[in-house]
């Protein structure tokens, strides 16, 4: 704190009517303007420190607030006089500062109960009091990007990244990788990783194992971790690598170092593994297992309900959601459970009403209202889901939100409409370039529709030079099947051959290219048939792959076994566009 001259005490000491004459008049001038000083220096930091850091925690933790004294000096005489003490001078006090770990739980509470404006209050007291603690600016974005501030988040991590050193610098370069794509986002999870950020390790293999760099993303999970998720990667990594026996390995050694939540996700993909062994019996004794270890866990209930094809599986499965709405339903994973578990099965009008009453007791979560309107949307509600993201689309200025507003407009055949859309949502700050690019090839598509195809093919060039991988493939194959509308057959092969050089497993580009080189006289017929083989594999090899996500397990697969088709997913849905 500045020291502040005797002159400056005295002017406070009229603005807070503190009488400077409340010391011993027999002291000596000397001690009598040293105590004076005393006197009101306890006053200024006792003052300023309960404006600035306890009433802010009490408004932030409690609508009930004390008032603040009218007339502080007379305050603090008062208690100057009741503080025992052979002197008149009182000794200056310090005000316990708040602390700092209470202060971080209290905020990690306040956000688990949906209580994200308290929660950011908290974290914003608790910044400048511990200032290189990562974790504060960490949460802090992903409070602000869940609110749809993604300027913002991104910033505070940017801030953090000025200050913090050591692990809190990785924690914060693993966050700011979420913001990235491709190379960019490699060389941050690299950079934290060297910091020692295990998760990034994860997060690492994640994106090598998207881009079908099997053996990259098994080198970068080979190493000795007590982390499950790691394990759990891995493990699904030497599944796609058809090693069966190190892949369950990995799984029964990452159940050592589970909890029980995570125990789940762990025997669902053993019963994978085990399905695709054609071991079924053991496959059914894991999907138990998953849900004995958490009765929430959508995927699970759904994996052994398929397989068993039995009614009482899912009455089992509608008890314990029922049950977990009741007890805990101040958790927004159990409803999003919940109304997963409803979609799957078909049940669109229960999965409405529970997602619609999570809608309202967690309003700011953005995921909600775009999951919402998509439920809605499958039921042929448009309109009810037109109203959900319009609403939605008034408090949030957030990418994903208002491309979803955009594609239900085109659904409708409202271009006109969607455009527009898509021509206001381009221009939010702080949308990632994986969000940004995904838009653009939306928009592209819309531009096509409305005959724009020059506009329509600059929007997909800029779409691709956003995104990597099998979603960039995706995109190149998209503008691609416009090229063949126009009849311009050499740049559609082109691009054809482009997008399954990017993903090797892209099996629709397969079947397209086929489709091209029929109508090529040139091409020999057993080239066609080759071209088509290769896809059909792709298709079944897909079909076993998709089975197992980052967050458990996925059903097409049983759901093909029993003559039920998946919700479309995004290839297959803009297939529909353009075929």
């Amino acid at each position: 704190m500045k020291r502040m001259s005797y002159d400056s005490l005295i002017e406070l000491s009229r603005k807070h009517q503190l009488p400077i004459a409340a010391v011993d008049e027999n002291t000596a001038p000397a001690d009598k303007k040293q105590s004076q000083i005393q006197i009101l220096l306890h006053h200024s930091r006792r003052n300023s420190t309960s404006l600035s850091v306890e009433n802010l925690i009490k408004r932030a933790t409690s609508s009930n607030t004390s008032p603040l004294p009218t007339d502080p000096g007379q305050s603090l005489i008062s208690q100057l006089k009741l503080r025992p003490s052979r002197s008149k001078i009182p000794p200056p006090t310090s005000i316990k500062p708040p602390n700092p770990r209470r202060l971080y739980s209290q905020a990690v509470s306040a956000d688990k109960q949906n209580r994200p404006g308290q929660a950011l209050n908290l974290l914003l007291i608790l910044k400048p009091l511990t200032p290189l603690d990562g974790r504060v600016y960490s949460r802090l974005s992903r409070l602000y990007k869940s609110t749809g501030q993604v300027e913002l988040a991104r910033a505070v991590l940017k801030e953090g990244l000025e200050v913090c050193r050591g692990i809190d610098r990785g924690y914060l370069l693993h966050g700011l990788s979420s913001f990235e794509i491709g190379a960019d986002r490699i060389e941050l999870l690299k950079e934290a990783i060297d910091l020692g950020v295990v998760n990034a390790r994860h997060a690492l293999g994640m994106e090598y194992m998207k881009n079908n760099e099997l053996l990259k993303a098994f080198n970068i999970l080979d190493f000795e971790s007590k982390n499950h998720r790691i394990y759990h990667l891995k493990g699904e990594v030497l599944r796609k690598m058809r090693k069966y026996v190190e892949a369950e390995e990995a799984f029964f050694s990452g159940l050592k170092v589970s909890s029980n939540y995570g125990k789940s996700f762990f025997y669902t993909s053993l019963g994978v593994l085990r399905y695709e062994l054609n071991d079924l019996s053991t496959a059914r004794q894991f999907f138990e297992k998953s849900i004995e270890h958490n009765s929430r866990h959508a995927q699970g209930w759904l994996a052994l309900g398929y397989l068993e094809e039995e009614g009482k599986v899912w009455e089992r499965a509608l008890r314990v959601f029922e049950g977990d709405i009741r007890r805990d339903g101040k958790w927004v994973m159990v409803y999003a459970s919940y109304a997963r578990f409803l979609k799957e099965r078909g049940e669109l009008s229960q999965a409405v009403k529970i997602l619609s009453k999570a809608a309202i007791i967690f309003e700011n979560d953005i995921k909600l209202i775009i999951d919402l309107g998509k439920v809605l949307k499958a039921k042929k509600d448009e309109l009810k889901a037109r109203e959900v993201y319009r609403e939605g689309m008034e408090r949030f200025k957030d990418v994903e939100l208002w491309r979803a507003a955009g594609e239900l407009e085109m659904d409708l055949m409202q271009y006109e409409s969607a455009r527009r859309i898509f021509q206001a949502a381009v221009r939010f700050k702080g949308g990632s370039r994986r969000e940004v690019g995904i838009l653009l090839a939306v928009w592209g598509v819309c531009e096509w529709s409305l005959k724009e195809e020059k506009r329509a093919g600059e929007l997909f060039e800029q779409a691709e030079g956003r995104l990597e991988g099998n979603e960039e493939s995706w995109v190149t194959l998209l503008h691609a099947k416009m090229e063949w509308s126009r009849e311009n057959r050499h740049m559609a092969s082109y691009l054809t051959k482009r997008a399954i050089n990017l993903d090797p497993e892209a099996e629709g580009a397969y079947r397209f290219w086929a489709k091209v080189l029929e109508e090529d006289a040139l091409v020999k017929e057993e080239t066609v048939d080759d071209v088509k083989k290769r896809a059909d594999a792709l298709m079944i090899e897909r079909d076993m792959n998709e089975a197992v996500g980052e967050v458990g397990i996925g059903t097409s697969w049983l759901m093909r076994k029993r003559g039920k088709r998946n919700e479309q997913g995004l290839d297959e849905r803009w297939a529909l566009v353009v075929d």
